[in-house]
């Protein structure tokens, strides 16, 4: 059976409860992650053996291919790296939901229409 490739974009919150319960996961293969701190990263990379470390958006952008992004990262960022990865036809899932008040529900209005 072929493994559904993640990639996680953030290390926080993800490094401590995304990534252990998607490691348990037989059909899911942690590929990638993406954060700012590379020393973190590599660390998660050795523990969860994840192919691909990512510290750059648009590197990750035009480089990694894999069927899921799992964007972790806080509020502030999420919005927009998420209309990245959308632009890109990627599928993703949040943490949090995007339409938490008005004006970042109308950014996510604007996207679609």
């Amino acid at each position: 059976m072929k493994k559904i490739k993640i990639c996680i974009l953030g290390t926080g919150f993800a490094s401590i409860a995304y990534l252990p319960a998607l490691n348990t996961i037989n059909q899911v293969k942690i590929n990638s992650i993406y954060g700012r701190n590379y020393s973190v990263l590599k660390k998660l990379s050795k523990k969860y053996k994840i192919q691909n470390i990512y510290t750059d958006i648009k590197d990750l952008l035009n480089n990694c291919n894999d069927d899921l992004y799992c964007n972790v990262l806080p509020p502030k960022q999420q919005f927009d790296y998420s209309k990245k990865i959308l632009r890109r036809k990627k599928n993703q899932f949040y943490v949090r939901s995007l339409l938490h008040h008005h004006t970042i529900m109308q950014k996510n209005l604007d996207l679609f229409f």
